[in-house]
């Protein structure tokens, strides 16, 4: 770790944290993560995230918004609650993340990057983004709840949609079995799979009537 800016106390705390944890500079270069980071994306050393941004990696189709959701964090100086999708290092899947960022301040208070823990969420923690805005979120970490009263940007729901989960939403609620999905978008069904299970938590729906019943509010049909 980058212990130019982390303390020996803060270190233990993100390294026994059950999240991935990261910190950046001003232009979105990693100068450190923690093991869970490295973990969960299938890396060996900080060598591999350390001076590189979120466009070096699988992910760089999602980099856009999530260093967007960076530089507001930083011109705001604020802290922020985000739900950032992000492609996993397979490359067939999406994973779901409720990502929490604070201004990364030097010692003389000036904004030198930003700091995040980033939860995946699956459908055991899975969080209704309907009725999140406003409300006051907790955060676990190492099994201790911190409670900031953080607010979600309120961007359409629809815009938290990847392509390929709207057209496999869309197909769906025209009747179409996970099979013939696959057909009509050029995937294998085990990728569409992978898809609708992450429009379940996305969307707090767990049944395939729910999920339709969501495309036609939505109004994606």
């Amino acid at each position: 770790m980058n212990t130019l800016l982390l303390n020996n106390h803060l270190e233990q705390s993100i390294e026994t944290a059950n999240l991935c944890v990261y910190w950046k500079d001003k232009q979105g270069k990693y100068l450190g993560v923690n093991n869970k980071y490295l973990l969960e994306n299938n890396m060996k050393s900080q060598k591999d995230v350390i001076g590189k941004n979120d466009n070096n990696f699988v992910w760089e189709e999602n980099a856009p918004k999530i260093m967007a959701h960076d530089k507001e964090v930083m011109l705001s100086r604020k802290k922020h609650i985000y739900f950032e999708v992000i492609k996993a290092v397979s490359g067939d899947f999406y994973r779901n993340y409720l990502s929490y960022k604070i201004p990364l301040l030097s010692r003389s208070g000036k904004i030198i990057g930003i700091f995040g823990m980033s939860l995946l969420l699956n459908e055991n923690n899975a969080i209704d983004f309907n009725n999140i805005n406003g409300d006051i979120v907790s955060l676990f970490i190492g099994g201790v709840s911190t409670r900031s009263e953080l607010i979600l940007p309120t961007t359409k729901l629809q815009s938290f949609l990847t392509q390929r989960q709207e057209q496999c939403l869309y197909f769906m609620a025209k009747g179409m079995t996970m099979k013939q999905i696959a057909h009509a978008i050029g995937l294998s069904p085990k990728t569409v799979e992978h898809h609708i299970d992450a429009l379940k938590i996305k969307l707090n729906c767990f049944s395939r009537s729910a999920l339709i019943a969501k495309a036609f509010e939505l109004g994606i049909v």
